[in-house]
């Protein structure tokens, strides 16, 4: 019983601690006075995080110009500054690009394969039609005897195999 509480008790104490770390909290200078707030603050108080992710804020009230008259410039041709790369932001770009190039590899042998299975079609399409072209045409039955076809079902099968020369070589 006392082993159940237990791991509830550090259950929860994990929980809590995990979603009050994974907080954003920001540190404004309003008036010479310090305050925090977990609320995004208008970008105008100059509130930077203490944890968490940066607010987005444009380049001139990073670099403080329009300060002065007390409204922020919204400079909308300006270059955004770019953001510092960690070693594991480039170890996760890498595995990124890696995955992408073995999805194109992958991509282009389905298409290589199509494309050859394509060509065997279409190859045994002209055989067939180049075969019923010739005149007599013998099959074989289910019991194995062999038997000719006679000229309308050479014609009937001609067109079938004009279709399938259409459908694999033509396209």
């Amino acid at each position: 019983m006392n082993r159940i509480l237990l791991c509830i008790f550090l259950a929860c104490f994990c929980l809590s601690s995990w979603a009050a770390g994974n907080k954003e909290l920001y540190k404004c200078l309003i008036k010479g006075k310090v305050s925090y707030t977990d609320q995004m603050p208008d970008a105008r108080l100059g509130c930077e995080p203490v944890f968490g992710r940066k607010p987005p804020t444009t380049e001139s009230t990073a670099t403080g110009q329009g300060a002065e008259n007390g409204s922020p410039v919204a400079d909308s041709g300006a270059a955004k500054p770019e953001a510092k790369t960690t070693p594991a932001d480039k170890e996760l770009e890498a595995k990124r690009k890696k995955l992408n190039e073995a999805d194109a590899k992958k991509t282009e042998e389905l298409k290589q394969a199509q494309q050859r299975i394509r060509n065997n079609n279409c190859q045994s399409a002209r055989i067939n039609m180049q075969t019923l072209q010739i005149g007599r045409v013998a099959r074989v039955d289910d019991k194995g005897e062999k038997y000719y076809l006679d000229d309308a079902q050479i014609a009937k099968e001609l067109a079938q195999a004009k279709k399938d020369v259409d459908e694999w070589c033509n396209k």
